[in-house]
Formats: structure tokens, sequence, C-alpha cells
């Protein structure tokens, strides 16, 4: 679009305020040496008489235009700026780049260089004169020496040109604002070439494939011609102008808002328009472009502490008897809990002890030290489980000891009494001891028992599968036999009885629990014998689990199983499940390949065994869960590279973009990911360790970083890779 005649005033406005803020803060400028560009200082390429083209996808920054002459190749070419052709504006602009030229062909010469410059060339601040047709091979270092202000001036008597992959460089404070090549003919930037400063020149301008010119070209007569280039104009930095939403004055805990960060960045490093500052300190805001930076005015924020609280200690112990008491220390300038404002207290009462301390920024409390009276001792109630007369080889079973001492020592909840005797419990504390009830045990001596002996186990093993037996010696005279079972961990025994002369029981459905097993006999003169002592047994499954889960040969889709071999398995039953599906294979082999598995998915498994046991097939338990995630296509792709590519998607970007990089062989390396505006400067950097040589990178742009063209560089074993990118937000 073309702009109507009020841009002009508004860029005339821009460029006053942009000279007064340059003024106020850079004094040591000679301002003699700098040319006034007018209208034009807003124009990144502009003729004031010739025609303007583009081939290819060039990309400016700034205004572009002519006064007279044709304008075409915009699109494909991108500009973020205005476009003025044959308008007020571009009327004006010619006559302001006719007098910059007069200017600066008119300036006394300081140094005569030769008419090929560069090749590694260090120039200082100075007007330097060249007395024909010139040229800049290689890298052109111009060293500011410290001084962001210093200004360079070539004045060239003929035609200008650099060569192929050239470089002019500003390197200790120099600045492409003050940079000014006087060219009395044409200009043409090499292939890929990167130049720096204004061109004011009397002649064509061609930017031969992949230049990049930062700073502006301007020419009294001759045609513009672009070839899929760069080009960024040089503007000064505008300051910000913060204000604060409140009183910047308060206490700790409160804040206040600074806002009118215009594209700046905070001394606190933040980038957003406005922070919430809590903590004292001097904050302002440094604006920065390609010419330099610029600070915005400073607020001061005091934070005034909240009170500080004390800090509380006990003269000795904060639990004791009735009638003890603890010292309280520690109250600085506060209230104790209990009202007192003295430095100690002296507690003889339970409570919940603390000093409140207040200021204007509010109230604090210290610790609190809890002072508890101990009671005396508490006697405990002790009880009998049965008969405290019985014969000799019984007992009895003394509970309700809490926390206490038995009379025989034992400090346990109860005792089994197999003596005479007098037993109660003895409670004590710090406030003394207490005994508890006396129960008198007495232990008499009994007559023989009668003569049916108790069976003895001799027997219990697995026989296949699920089932057990036991055995037991038979008992003479015995009718029949009681055998009493339980599986752990529960506590209710299961009873039975088996006919004599049988002397064995099989179990079944034991399945690897502990079961305790007993058995007594039932003679014919009617006598029941004692139990046998019990028997611990733990049943075992003839078809064990198999072992040695390996998942192997992962893909994207598939997977190899594989586990050791169960010498007396005839088969194999695999259970997978990926993606919420439950899958069952049986498989007579101790391997198995899946397919069609969903990509980046983790996938559970586990196999059992089948045997021939007791004269049947049957299957054991599965084994321990076995787990793995396949591969995603995106590692896929990337594997698929050619090598030592660099790619960047997409292109142009808003504010995340992929990179993708293959450095062309295996390679654990690290790599550096660096974001570089056209100046060089550094805009944001992610680093990490090559996988294989690949890498596929995530990348989220920090804020600051302004719409452009930019470039995404990659270092790694010693190369490094370029590839450009536009940000379009």
């Amino acid at each position: 679009m073309y702009s109507q005649p009020k841009s002009i005033k508004m860029k005339n406005r821009l460029l006053l305020i942009v000279t007064a803020i340059t003024l106020l803060t850079f004094p040591k400028l000679n301002f003699g040496q700098a040319p006034d560009l007018g209208v034009a200082s807003s124009f990144a390429l502009f003729t004031a008489a010739g025609a303007f083209s583009n081939d290819g996808a060039t990309v400016v920054t700034g205004d572009i235009g002519t006064n007279v002459g044709a304008f075409t190749g915009f699109p494909p070419g991108i500009v973020i700026g205005e476009i003025h052709v044959a308008d007020p504006v571009s009327a004006q602009a010619a006559t302001d780049v006719d007098e910059a030229y007069s200017y600066l062909a008119a300036l006394t010469c300081g140094e005569v260089l030769s008419t090929t410059i560069g090749g590694g060339q260090i120039l200082l601040p100075n007007i330097y004169c060249l007395g024909a047709a010139s040229t800049i091979n290689g890298d052109l270092i111009l060293d500011g020496g410290g001084d962001p202000n210093s200004i360079f001036i070539f004045q060239i008597d003929g035609a200008l040109s650099t060569t192929t992959l050239s470089n002019i460089i500003l390197t200790n404070g120099a600045s492409i604002c003050n940079v000014f090549f006087q060219v009395n003919g044409a200009v043409e930037l090499g292939v890929s070439s990167l130049f720096q400063g204004t061109i004011v020149a009397n002649g064509a301008i061609s930017l031969l494939d992949d230049a990049t010119l930062n700073g502006r070209a301007l020419t009294r007569a001759g045609a513009i011609s672009l070839h899929n280039n760069t080009v960024n104009i040089a503007e000064q930095p505008i300051a910000s102008t913060i204000t604060a939403s409140g009183p910047t004055t308060f206490c700790a805990g409160g804040s206040v808002t600074l806002s009118g960060n215009a594209g700046g960045t905070f001394n606190t490093g933040a980038t957003t328009s406005d922070i919430t500052v809590t903590t004292s300190g001097d904050f302002f805001i440094t604006n920065t472009s390609n010419c330099g930076s610029i600070n915005s005015d400073t607020i001061t924020v005091t934070v005034n502490p909240l009170p500080t609280p004390s800090t509380i200690t006990a003269s000795g112990p904060t639990v004791f008897c009735p009638g003890g008491s603890v010292v309280l220390s520690g109250n600085n300038g506060g209230t104790f809990s209990n009202g007192a404002t003295t430095p100690t207290i002296t507690v003889t009462a339970a409570g919940d002890y603390f000093v409140t301390n207040t200021n204007s920024c509010g109230s604090v409390t210290s610790n609190h030290i809890v002072v508890k009276i101990k009671p005396l001792p508490v006697a405990s109630t002790i009880t009998a489980s049965g008969p405290t007369t019985f014969c000799i080889g019984g007992s009895v079973v003394l509970s309700g000891n809490n926390g206490g001492t038995f009379s025989n020592g034992a400090t346990t909840p109860t005792i089994t009494v197999t003596t005479s005797g007098d037993y109660f419990v003895t409670n004590t504390n710090n406030c003394g001891s207490v005994t508890s009830n006396h129960i008198v045990v007495t232990v008499n001596e009994c007559p023989p028992p009668s003569g049916c002996p108790a069976p003895v186990i001799t027997l219990v093993d697995s026989l296949c599968g699920n089932v057990a037996i036991m055995c037991w010696t038979s008992v003479p005279g015995a009718v029949s036999y009681i055998i009493k079972w339980v599986t752990l961990p529960h506590t209710k025994w299961i009873y039975t009885t088996i006919t004599a002369p049988d002397t064995c029981r099989e179990f079944t459905n034991l399945f690897g629990f502990v079961t305790q097993l007993q058995v007594a006999a039932i003679c014919a003169n009617g006598d029941t014998s004692e139990y046998s002592p019990i028997v611990n047994f733990t049943n075992y499954l003839v078809c064990a689990a198999p072992s040695g889960l390996v998942s192997s040969k992962i893909t994207a889709t598939s997977a190899k199983l594989s586990w050791n071999a169960n010498p007396d398995a005839n088969n194999y039953q695999v259970q997978y499940t990926a993606g919420g599906n439950t899958t069952i294979i049986t498989t007579k082999n101790t391997s198995l390949t899946l397919t069609g598995l969903p990509p980046s998915t983790t996938v559970k498994w586990m196999v059992k065994s089948r045997c021939k046991s007791c004269g049947i097939n049957a299957w054991g338990t599965y084994s321990p869960l076995s787990s793995f995630t396949t591969a995603s296509l995106k590692q896929l792709a990337l594997d698929q590279q050619p090598a030592s590519t660099l790619v960047v998607f997409p292109n142009p970007a808003n504010v995340n973009f992929t990179v993708n990089f293959n450095i062309g062989y295996p390679s654990e390396q690290p790599y550096t990911i660096a974001i570089l505006d056209l100046a060089g400067h550094v805009m944001m950097t992610e680093e990490g360790t090559l996988a294989d040589g690949l890498l596929s990178q995530d990348v989220s742009l920090t804020r600051g970083i302004s719409d452009g063209m930019y470039f995404v560089t990659i270092t790694a074993d010693g190369k490094q890779f370029r590839e450009r990118l536009i940000v379009t937000k």
C-alpha cells in the first residue's frame, strides 16, 4: 500500500524524538560528521530516479520505494514497512538523499585508503577516502574503540563492490547507525555477503543472491535490484517511560506494578509490558536496537520490613510433674500470650506459650512452646484368661499391662504363667510408681493322663499342581483322628475327622500358602489325646512361571519377546497390553515377535507355562510384568534424513518451531542451538547432546524477539551450520 502525507509528519516527529534522545545520551558524538537523512531516514532502500525490482524471497524491514521509475517484486518479496512510489514522501526523500550525498562528499578526508579494503583489515573511526572504484574483500573490521558514538565515513570516487561471502564486522562499540559509504557510482553487494552501514550512492544498487544489508541503501539516481536478500534498517532505540500503579514505599508482602515497557527489558530481566515489584531497589528499562541501547527513567521502590519475631527458649524440660515450673526467655519487645511484656516469664501451668511482636507493618508471632503437666502414673488392671489354679503342665495368660512391668520382669502386654506366684504390674513415670491388682496363681501336681497318646505327623509334601498330602503315626486303640489346620494369615482353625485305621489325608487348593497342621487321636476308651506339635507347610506349583523376560528389536510397530525355557513345559501363553487393548497368544517357542503395535506406546507383557502334571495338562501362574516402549514416527523420520542437514520448520514461524539436524555420521557430541539477529547478536541459546548424530528439538522463542529475519545456528563437533528463520508473530 502507499502512505498518506500524514505519515511524513509522524516520521518527522519520531525522528525529532530519536535525535533528542541521542543528544542527551551520547554527548561525545561529533554531529558535524553525521549526515541528516531527513525523510529518507525511514527508508531501508530508495532511489530518487530508477526502477525498483526484486526476484525471490527477499525480506526488508523498513520503508522502500522510488520517486521516478517502475516498481516490481513485492510480492513475492516481503516488506515490514511502507512502500512509496512517486508520492509526496518519495519526492521529499529524493531531495533529502541528494543533500546527504552532497554533505558527505564535501567532508574533509582524514586518511586515504587503497581501492581494495578488507582481508581482515581493522579500521578505527575516521573519514576515509578511496580515489577510484573500490572493492571490499573478505572481512573488513570497524573497531569503535569502546565508543558507541564513533563515526566511520568512506568517500569512494567510483563504484563499490563486495566479494562473495565478504563481511563488514562491527566491533568494540561500532554501530551501523554511524557507518556511512558515499559512493560516486554503482554499488554491487556480492553473493552471501554481509554489509553493515548506510550507503548513499550516485548510481545503481544491486544486491546479489543471499546478500544481507544491515543499514540503508539510498541513491540519487539508478535502479535498485534485489535477489533473495535480507535488509534491515538501522534505527536508534527509543527509551520507555515507566510509571508506578501506587505508592513505591510499602510493607513487606505488598507490591507495586511498574508499567510502560515498550519493547525493552527491565533491569530484572523481564520483557513484559509491566512487572510486579515486591522488593526494594532501583528499577528501569533498557531499550535496544541494532544501533545501541538507552535506559528509561528510574523508579526507586522501598519495602519496609515486617516486625521481627522473638525466639523464645525454655530453661529446662517443658513437661513436668505438678508443683514444677519452667522459665521461658527471649521476648524482644513483644507481649507473651499470657499478657506479660517482660523478657522472661515463669510458667507453672500447662498451655501454649508464644510472643507477639508488632510494628507499623503488622504483627508476627514467635515460635510456640507447649508446656505440659505430667500426670501421676496410671495403674494397669490385669485379668486372667482362665482358671488360676491348674495342674503342672497347664498355664494361664495374664493380660492388661499398659506400659508397666510385670512382677516377673516382663514388659509385654501379656504373660503366660506356668508356675505358682503372686503376679502384678508396676507402672512408673517421672512422677512416681503405682501397682496394679494382684493375681495369685497356684500350680498343683495332678494324676497322669489317660492312655491315649498323641500321634506324630510324619509327612507333609506336595503331590502335583495344588494337591498336598499329610500322614501321621498310628495310635494303638484309636478309633478316629481329628485333623485341624489354618491357612495363614487367617486365624480360624478348620477341623475334620478321619476314621482309623487311615493315617493320611490329602489337601487341595493350597496354591503356595503357608498352612499350619495338627492331629489328635480319639481312643476306644473315650479319651482324646493332646494335639501333635504344629507343622508349617508351604505347597508349591509344579508348573513354574518362566523367568528371564527380555524385550528386543523394538521399532515403532514391532518387538521381539523372549524368555527362559521351563523344562516341564509343553506350551507357553503370552498376554500383552498395548494402547488399552489386551491380547493373549499361545506358542510352543520361547520367543514371540509382536507386530502391528501403535507407535510411542508402552507395552506391558507376561508369560506362563503349561505342564503335564497328575496326568493332565495344567497352566501355571503368570510371570511378573515386563514392559517396553515403541519408537515414535518422528524419530524414524529423523533417522531417514540425509547426511549433514539442518531443517527449520515451519518457516516463517510465530513463537514455536522445530529444528531437525543430522550431522551425517554417528556422534554423541554436545551441541549448541543459537538464535542470532542479523547483526550477529545472540538472542537465545539451548544446549544438549546429539543422539547417534541426530537431533530433533522443539524451540520456543523468548519474549523480546520481534518480527524479522534471524539465523538459526547449530554448533557441534567443531562445525557450525546455519539456516535463515523468518519470525512473524
